[in-house]
């Protein structure tokens, strides 16, 4: 009696499909990242529709004046084409991300020029080419020439900022280290003379800067 041999399989199991699995893991990211977004930005658009106004009143208002029914319009251009961009900037690789926020910005420009064209313009913005602006609305006689143009205040402002960061930050470093650092006498007092200082707001502080700006 002759004994064949008898060849013998093992079934192994398969192991979970990691590709799918990774997969199905990203797009639920995804999802829950952009229903995130959508929520943050649907709760700050009240928040972000004053500046929607603004910019739009820079471009539509004449005579110190503009109409309601075109911010309106433009804020119901606006919004939707923000709330598109911010979910596409969620789904969207890093390399298509500039591309969407081109298009957004194209198709909101279109838009505003398709329903707002006869309404946009650029007037409101000819004190930064004019010095005399107020002069040429009021007059000579109202304004007296006691505005400074635009660019210089902007000077002013920049040199006031740059001159007081750069004491701020020089004193401020030292005496920290040395407060930090080292025990005298008043150095209690000298700390919650500081803490009450921090009682006052510094927008207190709005009208003697732009004295100082105005006479600088």
């Amino acid at each position: 009696m002759v004994d064949v041999p008898t060849q013998t399989f093992r079934t192994t199991e398969t192991g979970p499909d990691w590709d799918r699995l990774a997969a199905t893991s990203r797009r639920d990211r995804r999802l829950k990242i952009s229903a995130l977004t959508v929520f943050l930005v649907a709760v700050s658009i009240p928040i972000v529709l004053p500046y929607f106004w603004m910019v739009m009143i820079a471009f539509t208002a004449r005579t110190g004046g503009a109409d309601a029914d075109t911010l309106w319009t433009a804020c119901a251009i606006l919004v939707p084409v923000t709330l598109a961009y911010v979910v596409g900037y969620q789904a969207l690789s890093a390399r298509y991300r500039t591309l969407g926020l081109i298009a957004a910005i194209l198709i909101a420009g279109a838009l505003l020029w398709f329903f707002l064209g006869d309404d946009l313009h650029l007037n409101n913005f000819r004190f930064m080419i004019n010095p005399n602006i107020v002069e040429d609305i009021r007059g000579a006689a109202t304004a007296g020439g006691q505005f400074p143009w635009v660019w210089t205040a902007f000077g002013n402002s920049l040199i006031l900022a740059g001159t007081q960061t750069v004491i701020v930050v020089t004193v401020s470093t030292l005496a920290a280290y040395y407060l930090s650092r080292f025990s005298f006498r008043g150095r209690s007092a000298f700390l919650q003379s500081l803490l009450v200082l921090q009682a006052f707001p510094a927008i207190t502080l709005v009208i003697p800067i732009f004295l100082i700006v105005f006479w600088v």
